[in-house]
């Protein structure tokens, strides 16, 4: 198979995640419209696809879904979901799984 041919599959749980990030980014009330359009979900799906496909998986897994998630939330200035902070500095997690897990129950 081609890499350029490689386009994993979006799993339920990841298509979950993005879609329920998306809704909140919509539904801040502090929210700045030109970022939280279509493009927004379009963008997240594109992240976790090139994650899985880095990772080289043939499905986008919930680990992918929240990896994009992540990049996106610490990319704009403030963010509804990860109030306080940064998320691109903090400390590399003992047990990223959980710490996965806990990112996706958020």
């Amino acid at each position: 198979m081609l890499l350029q041919e490689f386009i994993p599959k979006m799993t339920p749980e990841a298509n979950t995640v993005l879609t329920q990030y998306y809704q909140i980014q919509r539904g801040a009330l502090e929210r700045d419209a030109a970022r939280t359009t279509v493009r927004l979900l379009e963008s997240l799906r594109r992240l976790a696809e090139g994650h899985a496909r880095f990772m080289y998986r043939e499905c986008v897994l919930l680990h992918d879904a929240i990896i994009a998630v992540s990049l996106v939330d610490a990319s704009m200035q403030t963010s509804p979901l990860f109030p306080g902070g940064n998320t691109l500095h903090t400390m590399f997690p003992d047990d990223p799984l959980a710490e996965y897990r806990a990112q996706g129950e958020i």
